[in-house]
């Protein structure tokens, strides 16, 4: 009997930890289900916040503004198809929120860490105006500049590395000049490195062993590479797997502009740079065809001597060649058109001055 009655006892016991542990299970899947609902929730009010914020960026030249986020985990992606989006979580397939670009045309890191998010727009002109073009990036991401003419002119446009915001001078932006014949000082502590070249090449750059370690994707680089009677291109790099201390070449795509050589910087690849590229370039048709048409209203109401400048040959040119561009990977394949587009952007922008000179109506 007292064997019996220890058994059961020691049953009892038994199914009261089950039973336990059972409740606990309940009420911890409750707990972590709230959480998740409740992060969800935060995510999905910060892109909402996020994308207004981004339209109004977008409609102002010039803006900077630094972007307060929650603690989550940030990323930007485009696919080789070109669908890009913004959104929390680990993977796309599992975001928490997310927000399709649409008609934005953004340039990225695809990873965003911190607190603070920069966000900028510059205007796009080539000659005349075509849009704004939009730039994200994180101040744990560091930007380094080769120290030459080109380069410090690039430097002296990137954003402020402090900004105001509520009184209290913030970090924004971390960029730093460089000789790639001297040491890199303070290049530890960032999750991200992009190395600008405007002069040496890349493939002949020691990288620092203090990023040996990081992964190859995240030390990457552009060589802005600008060549007599030729357009401009950038040649996009990155780490190479086999030899930390070497650059790969990964491809080669065209640049139309300051605002654009701004994309080659902020955008995680030649893909995301390229995705963007071509989505602006379907605006740049677009606002040509307008200018061709407006041209060609001035030149039939223009006095004589101002026809000249409404010759449409030059917007023309510009209007064929601008749908044959692609920036995906190009090895000397679209260098005629981008030739074309520049040499005619340039011929449009001497008309507009010497209408303007002749006191005739400018075309932009």
């Amino acid at each position: 009997m007292k064997n019996k009655a220890q058994v059961e006892v020691q049953f009892n016991w038994i199914f009261i930890l089950i039973v336990g542990a059972i409740i606990l299970s309940f009420f911890v899947v409750i707990a972590m289900r709230q959480k998740q609902a409740s992060e969800s929730s935060i995510n999905v009010g910060f892109f909402v916040n996020f994308e207004k914020a981004l339209s109004g960026i977008s409609a102002v030249q010039g803006k900077t503004l630094l972007f307060e986020v929650p603690n989550m985990d940030l990323n930007y992606e485009c696919t080789s198809g070109c669908d890009c989006a913004a959104y929390a979580g680990v993977s796309r397939a599992r975001a928490s929120a997310s927000f399709n670009m649409r008609d934005k045309i953004i340039f990225s890191p695809n990873k965003l860490k911190g607190n603070n998010l920069l966000t900028m727009s510059r205007d796009w002109s080539y000659p005349f105006r075509i849009t704004n073009l939009l730039f994200i990036t994180s101040p744990q991401v560091k930007y380094l500049i080769e120290d030459t003419p080109v380069g410090n002119s690039l430097y002296n446009s990137l954003p402020q590395t402090f900004l105001k915001v509520e009184q209290t001078e913030q970090r924004s932006f971390d960029k730093q000049l460089f000789k790639p014949s001297e040491k890199i000082e303070a290049i530890t502590g960032n999750y991200k490195l992009k190395f600008v070249f405007t002069e040496s090449k890349p493939e002949e750059f020691a990288i620092p062993d203090e990023v040996a370690d990081l992964p190859s994707k995240d030390v990457t680089a552009i060589f802005i590479e600008k060549v007599s009677g030729a357009s401009e291109k950038v040649r996009f790099y990155e780490k190479d797997s086999t030899d930390k201390t070497k650059f790969r070449e990964t491809g080669v795509s065209y640049l139309f502009g300051e605002a654009t050589q701004f994309g080659a910087i902020f955008a995680e690849d030649l893909n995301a740079y390229a995705c963007m590229m071509n989505k602006a370039f379907k605006k740049y048709e677009m606002v040509a065809r307008v200018y061709e048409i407006k041209q060609k209203l001035y030149y039939i109401d223009a006095p004589q001597n101002c026809r000249i400048n409404y010759v449409t040959s030059y917007m023309d040119r510009v209007v064929s060649a601008v749908p044959n561009m692609d920036f995906k990977n190009q090895l000397g394949e679209k260098d005629g058109s981008a030739l074309n587009i520049t040499n005619n952007a340039r011929s449009i922008s001497l008309q507009n001055d010497n209408a303007i000179k002749a006191g005739c109506p400018q075309i932009y």
